[in-house]
């Protein structure tokens, strides 16, 4: 009983710092722009037993034509998230999770791909957000990534520094 009584005042306690890891799904899925007229489908192209090995696929299609406009080969992480351009052009993934030496925001285009590693913003190691087994180095203020314009995208990091990308070559353009 004891224990138990420790159990629920740690709980209580931390439970609203503390953050638990959700597995990732690994299920194919799809993102619409926010106008509604593209879609993304993230689909496997060869399976396997393990997730992570599963090949992938990103098609990017008009809605009202059915029109496929481009595709590409799409790192899968697992989760289902990402945002798609107004005009179908790019697809971005950011990943919540902070990998210092790892891609944290992936840029997909019908020519390319480009990846910037979490190293790149910048952000102290002291200012990330520890969970059971990960960092978080998003804000929670707000919206933490958007488009800006069709060449760029910002992305509000957890020390509250807004970053923008440039969409065309992966680079960070300005920071504040």
């Amino acid at each position: 009983m004891r224990c138990l009584k420790i159990f629920l005042l740690v709980v209580f306690i931390a439970g609203p710092t503390a953050h638990a890891d959700e597995p990732p799904s690994w299920q194919p899925f799809s993102i619409c722009s926010e106008n509604q007229c593209f879609r993304a489908e993230i689909m496997p192209v060869i399976t396997s037993d393990d997730p992570w090995a599963v090949e992938w696929i990103i098609s990017v299609s008009e809605l009202d034509s059915g029109e496929m406009l481009w595709s590409s080969s799409y790192l899968h992480d697992g989760y289902a998230d990402g945002i798609l351009s107004e005009d179908g052009r790019t697809f971005v993934y950011v990943n919540f999770w902070y990998y210092a030496d790892s891609s944290v925001v992936t840029i997909y285009c019908a020519e390319e791909r480009h990846t910037l590693e979490g190293k790149a913003f910048g952000i102290a190691h002291w200012q990330l957000e520890k969970t059971v087994s990960h960092h978080l180095w998003l804000t929670h203020d707000q919206q933490p990534y958007e488009f800006v314009g069709s060449d760029q995208l910002r992305v509000i990091t957890i020390d509250n520094r807004s970053h923008l990308v440039n969409l065309r070559t992966g680079e960070l353009s300005d920071s504040d």
